[in-house]
């Protein structure tokens, strides 16, 4: 399971890696709402961020897309790469779906495999997925039918569809009303749920299954580990943590990324020319920012009116933080597209550049954290320079 998980994020991290040179045909679109009109046909990738993102049209290629609320009533001929509050995935798709959120809901035929993690996830009644299927959230319902394999797990996790081979998932325990009750695992088989291989579940309880419930294979409870019980099983578990945090903070920033851009697009642009024109300065001003505010934050804590002020300050602090990093990363990937002339119409690949070569960068050991503190002072003091020429 590990050696699995091992690889799989390193896919999903080459996948990022190669992103901007697989692309030939593509458009974006960055605004409040996205609309894909149901004749539309994109021939092509389509890359969108918005508040409300929906495709009735086809698109010929992938989606790759960052919003508020998804929902895809057309046909995507590629791979479906999702992020956002509610994601719901009413059409057919050509590859893959992956997709990172709140709700997240696919009732459509997926030709291959469907990878998804939120609170909420459901493969409704009409759902199909030629491969396997990987999940991960607090509620799982599987309704439809899976070519493969169903791997994850959740607090809760619902069968009551068909999984062609084998399906391998821990969940959490479930107690009853009184405390001395014995727990019952998460996993439910209801009388529609069909295994073509073997059930596999890790959890304390036993499982609920079905009397109606058809298992081919056998059905095998693990008990889950507290504790790693060897060295070489210890540095397994961080390696592949350290990897899927690796991973979760590269698409994390690009979220980020792309909202900035899509909000601040030529605000980014002047605070970059800065930032490059003016590094010193940046610097300078960006090490005050780092010090001075939380300082200046506690001393009108110790005044009653200056409270609420202190807490505003701090919060915004904490948000510039956040971004400072990932606008260095954004000026550093503008800094690589004019040096080696990489031409390009849109702000978007610049930024999943800097992003993602800016991250692996910070990963270095020993340097690697130097290097990043300094690229969050430079954006600390870029965002000085960006809300004096545009906050006035």
């Amino acid at each position: 399971m590990i050696k699995t998980s091992l690889k799989l994020a390193g896919v999903i991290l080459a996948g990022w890696l190669l992103l901007p040179l697989s692309a030939h045909a593509f458009m974006i679109r960055a605004e409040q709402a996205v609309n894909v009109a149901k004749n539309q046909v994109i021939d092509g990738n389509f890359y969108a961020a918005g508040n409300s993102i929906i495709v009735d049209g086809n698109i010929k290629g992938d989606l790759i897309c960052v919003g508020q609320s998804i929902v895809v009533n057309g046909t995507v001929d590629g791979d479906i790469i999702c992020a956002g509050q509610s994601i719901a995935v009413l059409g057919p798709v050509g590859g893959n779906v992956r997709t990172a959120g709140n709700t997240i809901n696919i009732n459509n035929t997926v030709a291959r495999n469907i990878m998804a993690f939120g609170s909420s996830i459901i493969l409704g009644a009409n759902g199909k997925t030629g491969w396997d299927m990987l999940v991960g959230g607090t509620a799982i319902t599987v309704n439809g039918a899976i070519g493969g394999n169903l791997h994850g797990g959740g607090a809760q996790v619902m069968l009551n569809g068909q999984v062609a081979k084998d399906v391998q998932v821990a969940v959490e325990c479930l107690r009853g009303k009184k405390a001395d009750q014995e727990c019952q695992a998460g996993l439910e088989l209801g009388d529609q749920a069909m295994v073509g291989g073997n059930l596999i579940y890790t959890a304390k309880g036993l499982a609920k299954i079905s009397p109606q419930a058809q298992i081919k294979g056998e059905v095998k409870q693990q008990q889950p580990k507290n504790y790693p019980t060897s060295k070489q099983e210890a540095w397994s578990q961080m390696g592949m943590a350290w990897i899927w945090g690796k991973v979760i903070m590269i698409f994390a920033a690009l979220l980020i990324g792309l909202i900035l851009i899509s909000l601040f697009k030529d605000s980014l642009k002047d605070v970059a020319k800065t930032m490059q024109k003016k590094y010193w300065s940046s610097l300078g001003y960006g090490v005050i920012v780092l010090l001075l505010t939380p300082l200046v934050a506690l001393l009108l804590m110790f005044t009653l009116i200056g409270i609420p002020l202190a807490v505003l300050l701090l919060l915004s602090w904490i948000i510039c933080l956040l971004v400072g990093k990932i606008i260095a990363a954004i000026v550093f990937g503008n800094w690589l597209f004019e040096k080696f002339k990489w031409q390009t119409k849109n702000s978007i690949w610049p930024m999943i550049v800097g992003v993602v070569i800016a991250s692996l960068v910070f990963s270095i050991p020993i340097i690697g954290w130097i290097i990043a503190l300094v690229a969050l002072i430079w954006g600390l003091g870029g965002l000085w320079f960006g809300c004096k020429q545009h906050c006035k």
